[in-house]
This record gives C-alpha cells, structure tokens and sequence, in this order.
C-alpha cells in the first residue's frame, strides 16, 4: 500500500530528464602511499559525501582496472583503498562512476508491469564472499560484488499501467538513494568482522 501511494505521488511530480550515462574521465597519474591510492583526474565528478562508487579500465598496469569505493575527493582527484596498488605515471585509463541500478527483466502482469532489478549500494567497510546475480557484470564489477565493496541488492517494483520509462526510471533511482543513504547511515558490513570472545573478555 505504502509503495502504491509512493508511485501515485510520483506521478504527479516532475520527472526529470535524463542524460545519457557517464563518458569516461582520462586518469593523469595515480600514486600510492600504503594502501591509499590518490587518482588525479581533472573533473571527475565522483564524490566521498553521497558514497560513489567507480571503476578504472584501459590502464596500461593491469591492477588498476578495478572497481572501488571513494575515499576523499576534490575536483580534480580522489582516493581508495587498495592493498598493493601499483602507481602510474601514464596511460593510466579512464574512470567511470559505477553502475547503481541494473534493470534486469520486464514482466506483464494484470493492470500492469514488474520489473526485477539490482541495485549496488557501496561501502569502504565491506565483508565479501558474494557473486553477482547479473550475467552482464565485468571481471571487475564481480571482483568489487565478491569483496563487499558493492553491496548487491535483488528487488522487484510492480508499476501500473500508463507508467512511463522515464517515471519508472525515477522511482527506481530514488530507491537506490534510499537504499545507499540506509546503508551509509548503518553499522558497516565489516565494521566488527574478527572480533570475538575467548571466554575472558572481547576483543574489541
């Protein structure tokens, strides 16, 4: 009911009009001081405050073509957490923001149409050991799934009929934000991995 109401006041609101996806930023240098990778990369767009997930491709040195979560950013750069980083001084590749919502299949139902999606929501505290449930991810989008840094979500949203893409499109990026703020307002997934108890006390 609460999710029907939230749709029908969605109707009413402007929707807004999307561009096109991401065009990937050319990455100047990458440097590294322990496991904190700095990446300079003139307007990126990435930001630390709404956590942004991301990923490199095209880089001459093979571990940078990843997926991670920012750190810290400013206009022109921004840092991750990666353990045994390799830097680089050139041909470094591009970066893009990383996927947020996957829309998966369409299916017709009575009065109107339900859509199965995934959302990856992202956190620098992550606990691992999934797969995603995408057939369409990359070597690198897994890898990122596979550590916990992108959080993978299944959902499904039935939408009436005479709901258009544009405002199906809307609901389903203002689901991710909640999602992503709940998960970002939350204990992180591996905030207390380790920790345990030896009969006198915790460790932590």
């Amino acid at each position: 009911m609460i999710r029907k109401a939230l749709l029908a006041a969605l109707l009413f609101i402007g929707i807004p009009a999307w561009a096109a996806t991401g065009s990937p930023v050319a990455l100047n240098t990458v440097t590294v001081a322990g496991n904190v990778v700095t990446v300079n990369a003139t307007a990126h767009g990435l930001s630390a405050v709404t956590p942004s997930g991301f990923c490199i491709s095209g880089s001459s040195v093979p571990q940078l073509n990843v997926c991670g979560v920012v750190s810290t950013a400013t206009t022109n750069s921004f840092t991750f957490l990666m353990i045994g980083a390799p830097a680089c001084a050139s041909s470094c590749g591009t970066v893009l923001p990383a996927k947020r919502t996957i829309w998966l299949r369409t299916d017709t139902i009575s009065g109107g149409y339900n859509v199965s999606f995934l959302e990856w929501v992202v956190t620098t505290s992550p606990a691992g050991g999934k797969t995603s449930a995408w057939s369409g991810a990359s070597a690198a989008e897994n890898a990122a799934v596979s550590a916990g840094t992108f959080i993978e979500y299944q959902k499904s949203q039935i939408f009436t009929n005479g709901t258009t893409l544009a405002q199906a499109e809307t609901w389903l990026a203002n689901d991710w934000a909640s999602t992503q703020a709940s998960q970002t307002s939350s204990v992180q997934p591996g905030t207390f991995t380790g920790n345990f108890w030896d009969g006198v006390g915790w460790l932590q």
